[in-house]
């Protein structure tokens, strides 16, 4: 996973990008997509024009802050995967 987002000068941003691919990326995106929802977060996933990944995308109504938002989604994805 790789994620992208455009910071203006007082660090905030109106959306954010996310590149999933390589094995294991349709789970990958079903975490992120869950992790998005438990946040309130509307996101849009797209299909890459490989076929072997997609993007997803969340676009801000209004400018947020995002580096804790997206440190805060990105933990709350992955750590399912820690817990045993």
């Amino acid at each position: 996973m790789i994620g992208a987002y455009p910071m203006l000068e007082d660090e905030s941003c109106r959306f954010l990008a996310v590149d999933f691919d390589k094995d294991g990326w349709n789970d990958d995106v079903a975490a992120f997509v869950e992790t998005c929802r438990r946040f309130d977060l509307e996101v849009t996933v797209e299909r890459s024009r490989s076929g072997n990944g997609a993007h997803a995308w969340l676009f801000f109504r209004a400018v947020e802050t995002v580096r804790p938002v997206d440190s805060d989604i990105r933990i709350a994805s992955i750590a399912p995967v820690f817990v045993l």
